[in-house]
């Protein structure tokens, strides 16, 4: 938690039981230990958090998947590193928690609101083609 009352907490590392998932992790690319450092330090809100680890995967990728909370007092946000430079995030309602165990946990996803008001999902620009390619719909 910093000053602004930001926390995050990435807690999970998510390995798939078969390598061959179509998304290669990539070598030196960020790890849940660099998270807080490169995203805490440059926000002010747990939206901004969101939208600087989305910047930060998106250019550098990871080379690990993981689940991430980033919370301040109005909001909080799951996040999922699902891969290389895709991820997918979604917005903990207020009248709900987030009980995380160690596996990929957003089973419910709303497109049309990630890629227009993002009011309670968002996810990496190219999300809709790799699931499409993948097979995953």
């Amino acid at each position: 938690v910093n000053e602004r009352v930001l926390a995050a907490d990435p807690m999970v590392v998510l390995q798939p039981a078969d390598e061959s998932d179509g998304t290669p992790e990539v070598p030196g690319g960020i790890g849940e230990e660099d998270i807080i450092t490169l995203v805490l330090p440059y926000v002010n809100t747990a939206r901004e958090g969101v939208k600087r680890l989305a910047e930060l995967l998106e250019t550098y990728g990871t080379y690990e998947s993981n689940g991430i909370i980033i919370s301040d007092v109005n909001e909080i946000w799951y996040v999922e590193t699902i891969g290389g430079h895709h991820w997918i995030a979604r917005r903990v309602p207020d009248d709900c928690y987030a009980t995380i165990p160690n596996q990929l946990g957003i089973d419910y996803f709303d497109f049309d609101d990630a890629f227009s008001d993002a009011r309670e999902f968002m996810c990496s620009a190219d999300l809709p083609e790799f699931i499409e390619t993948h097979h995953l719909g």
